[in-house]
């Protein structure tokens, strides 16, 4: 059976009493007096389901009927309600055997379940039976009381949760409704008529009352707003109508119209449609991974001080038992879900019940987490709120949090004073904000300002608490290791100064924060991502310096007072960034609806929608200005449609359509949905479309959404293992314990435990080295240097024990920068020799007066004026002879390569070595046979300074400014697949404007660089497969071609890819832009060239360049594109006719493959080949000029910045980013 997937409301129920219910005494509610003095006003009766209606299926449980409202896709009888007869004596009878008995519920839903043999198809209703059964007490919490005269009419709002844990959203109008009612010959029982013949009012058995009614409308989603406002739009009409068949009319038709309304999907696109003449807009959630937010959400702004909301939230985020009162239903439910809007992107897991009835008040001194709300006159059932253990009671009218007996620990003071500051800030009130205004002269310019304020202080309020929720979490992704999924959290609390530790100890133990951790592990790129890299950017901007975290805890500077830099430079960020602009959007009309709609022709109303979205889109092709992300909206809501209509493969070919324009709202798990229920032939006509075939790229997109849902997030790092390890799980334990990330500094070290023996290591030899790893750490870590003596980013690797050396009697000290003498006593501090100025080192005896001779160690000086300086190390020579020529030959090659991360690397080396010699020592440590092979397999520089790495060219010096490795934080080493770099303006003091070196790696991650720091901002993953070119379109895009035949449209703002083409049949290459950047071109390996308009994201024109099968390179130069292929340089007309061919040769005249080239404003050909090599042309004569050795695996990618550099990338094995000057070489 159609439906639509996506309809604004499910279904709307109708709670209360009737004719067929009568009045059922109801045993948990007290006794009140409501006026007069009969039973029929002091007791509290059953409620009941009424009716129960969807958009397909009306049920009226009470009356025994089922009807199918639908009838073009079903063959069902319809069955009424039943017909209320007139008799008095016979309705009498018929009402007390129904007063009698509770009717039951579930039965009679189950009728909306039957089949039939004409059609198979079940009728059901979209929310289970339990969440019904349970929603009766919450629509009248109060119970059901009649009144002599009616009651003022209320709404109030629910949430409900299903046994899954999936939760609806509800909106409920009480009003009350006429009856006439009789006392049953069964004590407290009444029969009820309805007020249709007002002569029975003579009789004075029948009493007049008024009964209340309520309308629950029940979505998906937290509309709030608009379920409020479609039943104020029929409240009228309902209280009109006194006979039960026309108000069950009224019911059917009002429920069919909302139910034909479909959501507007993530974005700009707000939905407009009138009922009952009241036009009411549906407006969307701002972004995919956020629930919508269709209330306001100043109330707890309004009730409670800055001091009281942080104290609810810590208690939230530390999952405290939690009962929020108040002596108005409609007020409760919008507080606590402004809470948990505030908390986000945390999400309440647990116990979650706005509004409590009488009869579950219980429920409050039960064990476990919760957050309920109940109405505060029965404050006196919980008023001995400091007896129930763990309890705190928000009053919302008093704005009062007692506590009892719980202590709530303090949140974080830089967090508190953000956000008292923003408190203060924020307009709260609407006179205030509009006391110096003039005043509007029209009903609908009031509305309109007053919806603007509401929206532009919602926008505020959630900013706000995004912020603060960053800057209290933060920190957070500074301790996972991504690659084991796990969170260093002893680290993560040590990190924390003393004041805020219990915060967090408390934080981190809760569910919500482990659902949150997945997230982070995962790499999710949302809402709060893009949040934190914003503040970290301009935390980076406002400290002018990067601390580089991983050498905090060998420098002895505490990483809590670095946890106090970086916090009040946090808040420096939020003040500047705070303001709020209200989002302008779109309105798409709906078509009004046809009346009498009970024709069971909805179809026609979507098919009029469809023709409205057809005008829309055509009316979008036409303007001067694209907007892609509205005709994604479109194409959204006119896929629904069609699929709603029965044509579920027109609107599976709009989803296609909009994937193109904006993936983020792909409605993956819907399409799944759609395509499991096609019958047989229309999966044999979905499979011969030519579209299908990328229904397999929609699999994938749902698969990497939840690729890591079952995986575990691990918090305490596991002990030293007990068993014999392999090297598989050795990786997993030294990355885990933050030894080292590389897996090939790994791979050597446990090749260097093992010898090389063995395929596993016994546990006592790790537990070895790994003792006397952390027994160097505490040593450096305790040393007391004098104060400022040591450089940024430099820390201890090594401290002799004490010696005599030329500077007297002491400890020799190594950095990574430097060798120093702290002398004893005077701590004198006294630098020996800088790396980089070391000629050679000597190991010797030193003789003074008597034989035998000390072993010392001699270091001699690049400047030979200067004497060499001897250190007699005793024992520890040979140790440190190794130590500092592993960090000697790591700072030589860095400063050769221009690659500072070598010295970090040649660093870590050290810290291994002294590790593996001081393990060595023990007898029961597996290579302390050979202590000296196992420490020098570890000596990675050394060996490669001996193999001549660090005598490079000088020419290759002259041009080389730096390198950068873009996979430091990885465990391996990935191809640079593609380079793009984006140009800086910081004139604009508002935002981060440097410049971006933009980075494709062959891992399929795209990595975002400052390219004056050389910092990663920014990462994600977008492509299923590499990514292989990059492209700058206009400045606010950047396209990515990926070997999966897809280009990615990445948002530059946001680094966000929510577009995409899909044309290409082969890998796509390269990419490149016309001078006006109007067209781009796209090429394939098979010759396939594209040209597309970078507005409208159309294609222009297809060409495929003959007897071609591995076209690497385009590019456009001077109104012509030029073509490279793995033999040869080509440049082609629009056609696809080749104008001109070069084939390359390097200087001894051997054709030169091609891997990458690049064509630079000096009329040079810059190409790389499979060797590292860079070769430079001149592209009027051809001429090979110079040669520079570039890296040490091929050439993969390259581009120019500004004119003045080009930036080369390697292939895996090297994997480095070169930066050269490109005036270098001149013709």
């Amino acid at each position: 059976m159609a439906k639509l997937h996506n309809s604004v409301i499910e279904m709307c129920v109708v709670v209360g009493m009737d004719e067929n219910t009568g009045l059922k005494p109801a045993n948990e509610q007290p006794d009140i007096v409501l006026g007069g003095t009969s039973v029929l006003y002091r007791k509290a009766f059953d409620s009941h389901i009424l009716a129960a209606l969807s958009g397909k299926v009306a049920t009226f449980p009470q009356a025994g009927g089922v009807e199918n409202l639908e009838p073009e896709f079903g063959g069902y009888a319809t069955m009424g309600s039943r017909t209320i007869k007139t008799n008095r004596t016979l309705n009498r009878s018929v009402s007390r055997r129904m007063s009698r008995r509770r009717i039951s519920l579930v039965p009679q839903l189950s009728m909306a379940n039957a089949t039939t043999s004409n059609n198979q198809q079940s009728l059901e209703l979209p929310i289970g039976n339990e969440v019904l059964t349970g929603l009766m007490p919450l629509c009248l919490p109060d119970g059901g009381y009649a009144r002599q005269s009616p009651g003022e009419d209320k709404i109030h709002t629910l949430v409900l949760t299903d046994i899954q844990g999936t939760r609806s959203y509800a909106t409920c109008l009480t009003y009350y409704r006429r009856f006439l009612a009789s006392e049953s010959e069964d004590d407290g029982y009444f029969d009820l008529l309805p007020e249709a013949e007002p002569s029975l009012l003579i009789d004075d058995v029948y009493q007049r009352c008024y009964l209340p009614t309520c309308v629950v409308l029940i979505s998906k989603c937290p509309y709030y707003s608009v379920m409020k406002d479609c039943l104020s739009s029929v409240l009228p009409k309902l209280k009109k109508e006194v006979d039960p068949v026309k108000f069950n009319q009224v019911i059917k038709e009002f429920t069919l119209q909302v139910t034909m309304v479909t959501m507007p999907p993530a974005g700009t696109l707000t939905i407009v449609f009138k009922l009952y003449g009241m036009p009411i807009h549906i407006r969307p959630s701002e972004d995919t991974d956020k629930p919508v937010c269709d209330m306001y959400l100043q109330y707890p702004f309004l009730r409670f001080s800055a001091e009281h909301i942080i104290e609810l939230m810590t208690c939230i985020l530390t999952q405290q038992k939690i009962v929020f009162l108040s002596n108005d239903y409609s007020l409760i439910t919008p507080v606590m879900e402004s809470f948990m809007t505030y908390i986000q992107p945390l999400k309440w897991p647990h116990t979650y019940v706005p509004i409590l009835p009488y009869h579950l008040l219980d429920l409050v001194e039960a064990p476990g987490t919760f957050l309920m709300g109940c109405h505060s006159k029965y404050i006196e059932s919980v008023d001995r709120v400091e007896q129930i253990p763990g309890l705190v009671v928000a009053n919302i009218d008093d704005g009062e949090v007692l506590k009892g007996d719980v202590i709530i620990p303090n949140m974080p003071l830089n967090a508190t004073e953000f956000f008292e500051q923003a408190y203060i800030k924020l307009k709260k009130h609407f006179d205030l904000a509009i006391l110096g205004q003039p005043t509007p002269t029209s009903l609908a310019e009031m509305i309109s300002l007053k919806h603007k304020f509401m929206t532009t202080c919602q926008q505020e309020i959630q900013s706000t608490c995004l912020e603060l929720m960053v800057l209290l979490l933060g920190d957070v992704s500074n301790y996972l290791h991504i690659p084991q999924r796990h969170f260093k959290r002893k680290e993560f609390l040590d990190a924390q100064i003393e004041e805020e530790r219990d915060f967090y100890a408390q934080v981190i133990k809760t569910e919500m924060f482990s659902r949150f951790l997945r997230d982070r592990l995962d790499q999710k790129r949302d809402y709060y991502a893009i949040m934190e890299e914003k503040m970290r950017l301009v935390l980076k901007d406002t400290r002018g310096i990067v601390i580089e975290q991983q050498w905090l805890s060998r420098k002895g500077s505490s990483t809590a007072s670095m946890n106090r830099i970086r916090r009040t430079s946090d808040s420096v960020y939020v003040r500047q960034s705070n303001n709020t602009q209200v989002d302008s959007s779109e309105l798409f009309i709906l078509p009004s609806f046809q009346s009498p709609l009970l024709s069971g022709k909805s179809c026609i109303f979507w098919e009029r929608c469809i023709l409205e979205l057809n005008r829309s889109l055509e009316y979008l092709a036409f303007q001067v200005v694209k907007s892609p992300n509205l005709r994604a909206s479109y194409l959204y809501l006119r896929g629904m449609f069609q699929v709603a209509c029965g044509r579920p493969i027109d609107g599976i070919e709009d989803f296609h359509n909009l994937a193109a324009a904006d993936l983020r709202i792909f409605p993956s798990q819907i399409i799944g949905h759609i395509i499991d229920n096609l019958s047989a032939s229309e999966k044999v006509k979905l499979s011969q479309q030519s579209f299908y075939k990328r229904a397999e790229v929609w699999k994938k997109i749902s698969e990497r959404k939840n690729s890591y849902s079952n995986v575990r997030v691990t918090m305490e790092l596991e002990k030293v293992p007990t068993k014999p390890v392999d090297l598989s799980e050795f990786v997993k334990h030294i990355q885990l314990m933050e030894i080292a990330i590389d897996i090939d500094a790994i791979t050597r070290l446990f090749y260097s435990l093992t010898l090389g023996r063995v395929m596993c290591l016994d546990p006592e030899t790790f537990a070895i080295f790994y003792q006397c790893w952390k027994e160097a750490e505490l040593e450096t870590s305790k040393l007391e240097l004098p104060h400022g003596k040591l450089d940024a980013n430099e820390c201890v690797l090594k401290v002799s024990s004490l010696i005599r050396a030329d500077h007297g009697t002491g400890r020799l000290i190594l950095t990574q920068k430097r060798l120093f003498f702290l002398t004893e006593g005077k701590r004198k501090f006294e630098e020996v020799i800088r790396l980089r100025d070391i000629k050679s080192l000597e190991k010797f005896e030193f003789y003074n007066v008597f034989p035998p001779g000390v072993p010392a160690l001699k270091i001699f000086h690049k400047q030979d004026d200067k004497a060499p300086y001897i250190a007699s190390l005793k024992c520890e020579r040979n140790c440190w002879w190794i130590l500092i020529r592993e960090m000697w030959a790591g700072r030589l090659i860095s400063d050769v390569q221009k690659d500072p991360q070598v010295i970090q690397q040649a660093a870590q080396n050290v810290l291994m070595i002294d590790a593996i010699i001081r393990s060595g020592e023990s007898d029961d440590a597996l290579h302390s046979s050979e202590v000296e092979a196992a420490a020098k397999n570890l000596c990675y520089f050394s060996r490669r300074k001996d193999e001549g790495v660090a005598n490079i060219p000088q020419e290759t010096t002259s041009a080389l400014i730096h390198r950068v490795n873009p996979s430091s934080r990885d465990e391996q080493k990935a191809t640079v697949e593609a380079l793009l770099y984006t140009p800086g303006n910081r004139s604009d003091g508002e935002e981060d404007n440097s410049p971006k070196l933009w980075c494709a790696l062959g891992s399929g991650k795209i990595r975002v660089f400052d390219a004056s720091t050389w910092i990663c901002e920014s990462q994600f993953i977008q492509a299923k497969d590499r990514v292989c070119c990059l492209l700058s379109v206009k400045g606010h895009q950047v396209w990515a071609g990926s070997f999966d035949t897809t280009i990615y449209i990445i948002d530059v703002a946001s680094n966000t890819a929510n577009k995409r083409l899909i044309d290409h049949t082969d890998f796509v290459s390269d990419l490149t832009i016309n001078d006006d950047e109007s067209v781009a071109f796209s090429a394939s390996l098979n010759g396939q060239i594209m040209s597309w308009n970078t507005d409208t994201l159309q294609k222009i024109k297809q060409l495929t360049l003959e007897n071609v099968k591995s076209l690497i390179g385009i590019k456009w130069i001077k109104k012509q594109l030029w073509c490279c292929t793995k033999r040869d340089l080509r440049v082609i007309d629009d056609d696809g006719n080749i104008l001109k061919k070069l084939e390359i040769h390097d200087g001894s005249s051997f054709p030169t493959p091609i891997e990458s080239y690049i064509i630079t404003p000096d009329n040079q050909i810059w190409a790389g080949d499979k060797c590292g090599t860079i070769h430079v042309f001149n592209t009027r004569t051809f001429s090979h000029e110079k040669e520079l050795i570039a890296h040490e695996a091929a050439i993969r990618s390259m581009c120019t910045a500004e004119d003045r550099y080009v930036m080369t990338g390697a292939e895996g094995m090297d994997g480095k980013i070169a930066i050269w000057r490109a005036r270098f070489v001149t013709t």
